[in-house]
């Protein structure tokens, strides 16, 4: 009588790719190279995937590696927790990459607190 091997479903793993003001969302078997996630964001930008540079966690990826050697997993990498990486874009003028500047969602601090001091005043009349 032989064992059969369970067998091993390959899980998808959940990025969140930004660059600047651009955010790209985007899922991918968690066995997919670094190269492939390079094309299918080189796909979506119209560039080509050598100008495209990832880094996660403040290491650059490197082309061979599998995601789940980076660090990126699926029990880490959730629809509601995507895997956060920087991309950079080659300038084809320079030939370097531009600086991965994320700048951060806008936050709504600012508008609340000038509702409450709104509120506040219509309050005090």
């Amino acid at each position: 009588m032989t064992m059969q091997q369970p067998s091993l479903a390959t899980q998808d793993v959940h990025l969140m790719i930004r660059r600047a003001k651009v955010t790209i969302f985007t899922d991918v078997a968690e066995t997919s190279t670094v190269l492939e996630v390079k094309k299918v964001i080189a796909t979506i930008l119209k560039i080509d995937p050598l100008d495209v540079h990832l880094v996660y966690n403040d290491q650059p990826m490197e082309d061979i590696k599998r995601l789940h050697e980076c660090g990126i997993s699926s029990k880490d990498a959730r629809p509601q927790t995507p895997a956060q990486i920087a991309l950079s874009i080659r300038n084809p003028d320079s030939n370097e990459f531009d600086k991965d500047d994320i700048i951060p969602y806008s936050s709504n601090t600012s508008d609340n607190t000038t509702q409450s001091s709104m509120i506040q005043q219509q309050d005090s009349r």
